[in-house]
């Protein structure tokens, strides 16, 4: 009896080492460089056109390359390519936010990109946010709407009183 259990965990066991080395050899590794992380973080998800693919390994600063420069924050992601993803060279990547506060994640947008698929280790290219967006400008436009409704009330004080319009 012990002996089938310990040749059933045995075989268990093998099966799902299988299973995960056959999972992680279907990943294709790509980086791309931003020039801010903006709360990206290691296991944040990784998009393309809004599909969830993949999540982010590492972001890491690689100020030392000379290519690179102006943007030294290096994301490296792990793609799922399994089900026969295939990405054009020419992507772009972008970070995103879900939602007004929600986590930081990498989106690969290749609506425009007619380049041959990317194989591992490459380099997508990437675009920077135009500030217009996220929590910070949310609160700003916030803010200037309070003191602009504030002004209004605080003149809306300071005008005369007609007593014998009042009365009515």
């Amino acid at each position: 009896m012990r002996k089938t259990i310990l040749v059933l965990i045995i075989v268990v066991a093998t099966g799902c080492l299988c299973l995960v080395i056959l999972s992680a050899s279907h990943k294709i590794i790509v980086r791309t460089y931003f020039h801010h992380a903006q709360g990206l973080i290691p296991g944040a998800r990784v998009r393309v056109d809004g599909v969830e693919v993949g999540f982010v390994r590492d972001v890491s600063v690689e100020a030392e390359h000379a290519e690179h420069k102006d943007r030294p924050i290096a994301v490296r992601m792990a793609l799922n390519g399994a089900e026969g993803l295939q990405i054009p060279s020419d992507s772009i990547a972008s970070l995103e936010t879900e939602g007004v506060l929600g986590p930081t994640f990498v989106e690969i947008d290749t609506h425009d990109a007619k380049g041959p698929p990317v194989d591992s280790n490459a380099v997508l290219e990437s675009i920077e946010p135009s500030g217009e967006g996220g929590a910070a400008r949310v609160f700003e436009l916030v803010g200037e709407s309070l003191l602009k409704e504030s002004k209004k009330l605080r003149e809306k004080d300071r005008s005369p009183v007609d007593p014998v319009k009042s009365t009515k």
